[in-house]
C-alpha cells in the first residue's frame, strides 16, 4: 500500500495493473486470507516496492514532496525486507521510528513476531 498522508493517486495515463489488483485483494474481505507466515510477508513487501516503483513513475515531475516520500517509503520496506530474511530483530525494533511509512503499525508488530518466530527455528 502507499502511504502518501492518506491519499492514493494514480493518473489516467497509467492503467492501474493485474498485480496492484492482486496485491489490494490480500488485505480486504475481497478473497479469502493469504498465507500467514514469513515468506508471504517478504512477497507482501516485494509486491509493495513494485508498486510504490509503479507509481512513483505515474507522479507528475513537479510533485517533489511525493517523490521523496516514495523514496523514503522505498527504502524503509526494503530494510523491512531485509530484516525479515536475516532475523534481524534489534534492527526491526528500530524501525519503530519509521511507522509512518508503514500500511498499519501492525505491520510493524507482525513483522517482529515472525522475527522472533524464526529466530527460534
Amino acid at each position: 500500500m502507499i502511504v502518501y498522508f492518506g491519499a492514493l493517486r494514480f493518473y489516467k495515463e497509467k492503467p492501474i495493473s493485474r498485480e496492484t489488483i492482486e496485491f489490494r485483494r490480500h488485505d480486504s474481505n475481497a478473497s479469502s486470507r493469504g498465507g500467514q507466515d514469513v515468506n508471504y510477508r517478504i512477497r507482501g513487501i516485494e509486491n509493495e516496492i513494485r508498486i510504490i516503483n509503479q507509481a512513483d513513475n505515474c507522479f507528475e515531475l513537479h510533485d517533489l514532496k511525493l517523490h521523496s516520500f516514495l523514496r523514503i517509503q522505498k527504502r524503509v520496506y526494503e530494510k523491512r525486507k531485509d530484516c525479515l530474511i536475516n532475523t534481524k530483530l534489534i534492527s526491526s525494533v528500530m524501525m519503530v521510528r519509521y511507522l509512518r511509512y508503514y500500511g498499519q503499525t501492525r505491520f510493524w508488530m507482525t513483522d517482529l513476531y515472525y522475527i522472533l518466530k524464526n529466530k527460534h527455528k
